[in-house]
């Protein structure tokens, strides 16, 4: 995550103060609780939840190369005391979650990168990656296709960026092998099925990644609702764009 030194002096001080103020408006710890669970999809905090989670809130902020470092570099000195300190109450054997808005930051391809090694690093597992308007293109495949490995990840956002058909097709086939994990997590309680969002993007031909997804055992809608039919298929297969 880059170097997370600063160098000496008054001025240096004042800055560094400001700057982890700034972090720490932009983070959130929870605590988790006794027989807790994950919140509703609208975003109520009215339950807490059964691990202890990490929040970011960046939505609609631009974050350039420098502030991003400095954002990840502040999660790697603190986010581990303060993950700690919230996890007294969390269920035995499960990892911290976190939860990232970072839409419209326009961090692109290698700040994606940065933010998800970052969450590695810290030993906190995603489900939920706000990434609309983040200024992605198909360099963050890769990337992508290790998030949706993750049984924990229920919500990926990833519209109005640049993945186009090969992309689109290679994120959403990833998740497939994790099917029967998420299948498990959400009969314990855990995770439910994996949503993508991936409206406005550079998807030049529509139906024939439709069709590639179908021969792949993938239902999907691009923007439009789902019938009854696939519908039910989709309950087997999570995958819904």
């Amino acid at each position: 995550a880059g170097a997370c030194g600063s160098s000496g002096g008054a001025l240096a001080t004042a800055t560094a103060a400001a700057t982890a103020t700034w972090c720490a408006e932009r983070v959130t710890f929870r605590a988790a609780s006794p027989g807790g669970g994950s919140d509703s999809a609208g975003g109520s905090q009215a339950t807490p939840p059964a691990v202890a989670r990490l929040e970011m809130h960046c939505g609609g902020l631009r974050l350039d190369e420098a502030r991003l470092a400095t954002l990840c570099c502040w999660l790697l000195v603190h986010g581990p005391p303060a993950l700690a300190a919230c996890a007294d109450n969390a269920a035995p054997g499960r990892r911290p979650l976190a939860w990232l808005d970072l839409r419209g930051t326009r961090i692109g391809d290698a700040g994606a990168a940065r933010v998800l090694s970052c969450l590695e690093a810290l030993g906190v597992e995603a489900e939920r990656l706000w990434l609309d308007a983040a200024g992605l293109t198909s360099a963050s495949a890769e990337s992508l296709r290790q998030a949706v490995l993750r049984p924990t990840l229920r919500e990926l956002r990833l519209a109005d960026n640049s993945l186009d058909d090969d992309a689109v097709f290679s994120v959403l086939s990833a998740s497939a092998s994790a099917d029967e994990q998420r299948r498990a997590a959400a009969a314990s309680g855990g995770a439910a099925a994996l949503v993508v969002a991936l409206a406005r993007n550079a998807i030049r031909d529509p139906a024939g990644l439709l069709e590639r997804l179908r021969r792949s055992g993938i239902v999907a809608s691009l923007g439009q609702p789902l019938g009854q039919e696939a519908a039910s298929a989709a309950a087997d297969s999570p995958r819904l764009v």
